[in-house]
């Protein structure tokens, strides 16, 4: 039952479609000795990645954001929706691929990044919002929820 829903097969066709899917996740990176960075990636491959600190790994293979990845094109889009800052004065991106509720394709990678440069309390930077996948046909086929958390902090 998994494999037909992750190939896409239906009965009676042979060409397989894909599966969407996103994770969501919790990205934090928290310290006391430099700049905090979180952040998240989609990638016109398919594949999800987080970025803490100034490296990127990949989220999870199963929850890549097209499942086979080699259904993953430039006619696909992302956007993300319903941001919620848990600070209202670090109500902002230190990065962003596109403004909240602008669809851009995934021709390129697209990302949203948070840093938090002062050691100083009450610098923290904490936002939760969704990513959205489109199809093709215009359709919303994936949405998964993350967020991106910054703290640098020497207390």
């Amino acid at each position: 039952m998994i494999i037909t829903q992750l190939a896409g097969i239906v009965a009676g066709v042979s060409r397989p479609r894909p599966f969407y899917t996103l994770s969501g996740a919790t990205i934090q990176d928290s310290t006391t000795s430099r700049d905090a960075i979180a952040g998240v990636r989609v990638n016109p491959d398919g594949t999800v990645d987080k970025l803490i600190n100034a490296t990127y790994t990949q989220i999870s293979v199963g929850t890549d954001w097209i499942i086979p990845n080699g259904f993953a094109d430039a006619d696909h889009d992302v956007r993300i929706t319903n941001a919620v800052w848990t600070f209202p004065a670090a109500e902002s991106f230190f990065f962003k691929s596109a403004n909240e509720d602008a669809w851009v394709d995934l021709g390129t990678a697209r990302e949203w990044i948070v840093k938090d440069t002062s050691s100083s309390p009450g610098g923290l930077k904490l936002v939760t919002f969704d990513i959205e996948i489109r199809d093709p046909a215009a359709d919303t086929v994936a949405t998964g929820s993350y967020t991106l958390d910054a703290d640098y902090d020497i207390t």
